[in-house]
């Protein structure tokens, strides 16, 4: 991504927290799979199947975040 991103009007925060970043995870993990059984329901497999595939991924960051992640915060 070649664009500056801007998490608010105050620019990037100044401090990273793996708690945070894995609640983050987990509220995207499930909505991606709340998406992922509603293609299913409308028999858009292909759809389903991308969005697993992303539910898992975001899964996994989560677990690491929450249980693996060594620091607790960065300033």
């Amino acid at each position: 991504m070649s664009e500056d991103v801007r998490f608010s009007e105050q620019g990037i925060p100044q401090w990273f927290s793996p708690q945070h970043a894995g609640e983050k995870f987990k509220q995207l993990c499930l909505e991606l799979a709340k998406l992922a059984m509603d293609a299913e329901k409308k028999k858009q497999r292909g759809l389903a199947k991308k969005l697993w595939e992303l539910q898992q991924f975001a899964e996994e960051y989560a677990r690491y975040y929450v249980t693996q992640s060594p620091i607790q915060s960065v300033r």
